[in-house]
């Protein structure tokens, strides 16, 4: 049995779902005829039935997201990094930018030839690489997971080279790490315990309370355009200036801000 063949069993189960149900719902036994990983087909299958993103359940398998389920390139980790400051600190920031976002068209993406994965982001299959290629397929490469554990995790400050180690296997996915870590996924933590085998039962310190809002909205932002990405910053700029009374003198703007039109 492979080891997303455990991942698979243990989610099916709080699904309710046995091995017979799983193999009506993938058309057959979940794998190829030489009794490696499961194929496309059956992914695409299984993931509405199991509750999951397509693309999030290939990759838990460890297969190649393909091109129409694949992100849209974002415009910059920067802006995203600025992102996460904003949901963590300005108050309602969470709910407005999320109602943006989802009121926002998706509009088509022009191609964008695919580039490699880099030898550093290709993770061993165990629980710390899951959640890595999790992360990365909302596109929180190693610096803003470990800003999005912070602020939305409210667990201590990681470098970006621990988050990478914790890919590879090298540190330990403790079950603190875990729901840390995945208050920017919106998979549930008993689902994501399930999908890792990391026991995360017992008392825990809480995540941000808008956390799971927050994890929704970094999956819809998956399809945003360049402009559309603009249009966002230029909303959480503002209600850093709007909500400036509430904000800590030292995390205020100092620009002019947003001028009211006449």
């Amino acid at each position: 049995m492979t080891e997303f063949d455990v991942r698979l069993m243990r989610l099916a189960a709080r699904r309710g779902l046995d091995s017979g149900e799983l193999a009506r719902l993938a058309a057959g036994p979940v794998g190829d005829s030489d009794g490696g990983g499961p194929r496309p087909d059956q992914l695409r299958r299984l993931a509405p039935a199991l509750g999951l993103h397509t693309s999030d359940l290939f990759a838990i398998a460890g297969q190649e997201v393909p091109d129409d389920l694949a992100m849209r390139r974002r415009p910059g980790a920067a802006r995203l990094g600025s992102l996460i400051w904003t949901l963590t600190y300005i108050p309602g920031a969470v709910p407005d930018l999320g109602a943006l976002i989802r009121a926002m068209p998706l509009l088509p993406a022009p191609f964008v030839p695919r580039q490699p994965t880099p030898p550093h982001r290709q993770y061993p299959d165990g629980p710390g690489g899951l959640v890595l290629r999790l992360l990365e397929n909302r596109d929180l490469g190693w610096m803003n997971a470990a800003k999005a554990m912070l602020g939305l995790g409210r667990r201590p400050a990681l470098s970006a080279a621990t988050i990478g180690a914790i890919g590879r296997g090298t540190k330990e996915l403790t079950p603190d790490l875990l729901i840390g870590l995945g208050a920017a996924i919106d998979i549930p933590i008993l689902d994501l315990a399930a999908l890792t085998g990391v026991d995360v039962s017992g008392d825990h310190r809480p995540v941000h309370p808008d956390a799971a809002e927050a994890a929704r909205l970094f999956w819809n932002s998956r399809r945003l355009t360049a402009a559309q990405w603009e249009a966002v910053g230029e909303r959480g700029h503002a209600l850093r200036h709007e909500r400036a009374d509430e904000l800590d003198p030292l995390m205020r703007c100092r620009c002019p801000g947003p001028q009211a039109d006449d």
